[in-house]
């Protein structure tokens, strides 16, 4: 199928594979068109791990506030923050809940301007 291919977002810079997102335009940035990446394509690609009940700020960059161990744990990470009412994105390469450390290592970003609260929240624990 010609449509497993990844696409890319012109606007924030996310890519996405065709599995884990088919509509046609970014849900990040809404009304932007995803284009389709050429060549083999990028290792990265956005797991089913967008947060979809918090907005997304329009255009604003992610930044990493931490790894997780794995899939799992990056979960939970996520739940919490959102519980803060703070959108998550998760990165994995792999979708495998028993795999730890470097191999199973899931960054957990949030929006550039709410890096702070977040990282905040995290060192309560």
């Amino acid at each position: 199928m010609e449509n497993l291919r990844e696409r890319q977002c012109s606007n924030c810079g996310r890519i996405y594979s065709w599995e884990d997102w088919s509509e046609e335009n970014c849900p990040v940035c809404e009304d932007v068109p995803l284009e389709d990446i050429e060549g083999e394509g990028s290792e990265t690609f956005l797991d089913d791990t967008l947060t979809q009940d918090i907005p997304w700020p329009k255009g604003e960059r992610e930044v990493v506030v931490c790894r997780a161990s794995g899939y799992l744990d990056a979960q939970l990470i996520k739940a919490q923050l959102e519980g803060a009412g703070i959108p998550v994105l998760l990165h994995a390469g792999a979708k495998l809940g028993f795999t730890v450390g470097d191999l199973g290592a899931v960054p957990v970003m949030v929006p550039k301007s709410r890096a702070d609260e977040a990282l905040a929240i995290l060192d309560e624990q």
